[in-house]
């Protein structure tokens, strides 16, 4: 045995490792449920407290008793009867962040964000930490992420390796601060910016971290959600491009990835 071990690649003992992690592990501490094999039929086993990635290990989440928890895929756990899934999600993703574990939440490119507003009755959260390997074994551009989404009473987690390095946010265009993009296009008119409404305090208005270049330019992102609906939740309605004085506003169309500046000058 310790012969075909020793022969194996080190990519292979990864990858062994960690199905055999996700096939063992199920849920979080304190969770009075019982932890099922994917699939109707499969016999209870203690739940464990932590997910093992790879060759090290993720502390799993921890809701409240009276929770269940199965197998949801090979590598997904879906937690069930939550009495409220956002806030055990929030403390999971500041259980993650603390110096112990390390984690911080990203964006879908692994770049350091704001985390999501877990009062929402349903989001995701995405959190990753680059991993550093050994002297014998180095790792370069690699990392271990934990995805949370969450509904009403109930969660998913994922936890795995990527390829890909966690990175902050490049800082925002100089000339104004976030506050003060925000605060501008806050100023402008609804119908300005092709929107309804007699004022913009009828909207959220979001600045996001990190800059995206139109021409050239950086410009920083502006979310505008609106929660005229049914079920008074924000709902994404627009989302515009500002250079760093202000002097060029773009309204960025999200499905096509195309932008058109708008004919407003900041003076």
């Amino acid at each position: 045995m310790d012969g075909v071990m020793n022969g194996m690649d080190p990519k292979r003992l990864r990858a062994a490792a960690l199905l055999a992690l996700f096939f063992c592990l199920c849920l979080l501490p304190g969770c009075g449920g019982k932890d099922k094999e994917e699939g109707e039929g499969g016999e209870a086993s203690e739940l464990p407290t932590e997910y093992t990635v790879g060759e090290g290990s993720v502390a799993a989440l921890a809701p409240a008793e009276d929770s269940t928890a199965a197998l949801h895929t090979v590598m997904s756990y879906q937690y069930t009867q939550l009495e409220d899934a956002g806030s055990a999600v929030s403390s999971y993703v500041r259980q993650l962040e603390g110096e112990e574990s390390g984690f911080s939440v990203v964006d879908e490119e692994y770049v350091v964000s704001e985390k999501p507003d877990f009062s929402q009755p349903e989001g995701q959260v995405l959190l990753a930490k680059n991993l550093e390997g050994t002297e014998e074994m180095p790792v370069e551009n690699r990392l271990v992420y934990v995805r949370v989404t969450w509904s009403e009473g109930a969660c998913t987690v994922v936890a795995d390796e990527a390829d890909g390095q966690v990175t902050t946010p490049p800082p925002p265009p100089s000339g104004m601060t976030l506050l003060e993009a925000q605060d501008y296009l806050s100023s402008l008119s609804p119908a300005a910016l092709g929107l309804s409404g007699e004022s913009m305090k009828e909207y959220s208005i979001y600045t996001m971290n990190g800059a995206v270049l139109v021409d050239g330019n950086p410009c920083v992102r502006l979310n505008v959600y609106s929660n005229d609906n049914e079920q008074h939740t924000n709902e994404l309605v627009a989302c515009f491009l500002m250079n760093g004085n202000g002097t060029k506003l773009y309204r960025l169309e999200v499905e096509t990835n195309t932008v058109q500046e708008l004919d407003i000058v900041r003076s």
